[in-house]
């Protein structure tokens, strides 16, 4: 089976999913980008019993029993949330 034109391969996307995993570290915020512009903090990052990509354990600002948990790649994903040292 031969990979996609234009697809990246499996050495890259590794690469980057790590290189965005060292980039959000416990004490990082992001804002969601949606309607309610909330400021979330990362928690823990760790891999998911079941998942390849890492994921970040993230607590509201203000509100730390309010907690949800995201792929660094929708983390990273500008159209889902944006740094809060950035906005």
């Amino acid at each position: 089976m031969s990979k996609p034109e234009g697809s990246r391969s499996w050495s890259a996307f590794f690469h980057s999913e790590r290189s965005k995993r060292q980039s959000m570290v416990p004490g990082s915020r992001f804002i969601t980008t949606d309607f309610d512009r909330g400021v979330w903090e990362v928690v823990a990052v760790a891999p998911r019993a079941g998942h390849v990509i890492p994921h970040a354990r993230l607590a509201r600002v203000g509100m730390p029993s309010d907690t949800k948990t995201v792929s660094v790649g929708v983390l990273a994903d500008r159209h889902f949330y944006l740094p809060a040292d950035k906005v």
